[in-house]
């Protein structure tokens, strides 16, 4: 394991995520991004007429 994997890991780990917690916050970033896509999305739509 890297030096820069173990502060990663740590820094994950106070979060109460597996210390492979880098693949399963990057799905959470693009799934948080997808949410708001749709939620801009349904904006634009109600907007308009």
């Amino acid at each position: 394991m890297h030096r820069r994997d173990a502060i990663r890991g740590q820094r994950y780990a106070r979060r109460g995520e597996a210390v492979r917690g880098d693949v399963s916050t990057q799905s959470m970033k693009q799934r948080r991004a997808w949410k708001l896509a749709r939620v801009q999305q349904r904006r634009k739509g109600e907007r308009e007429p």
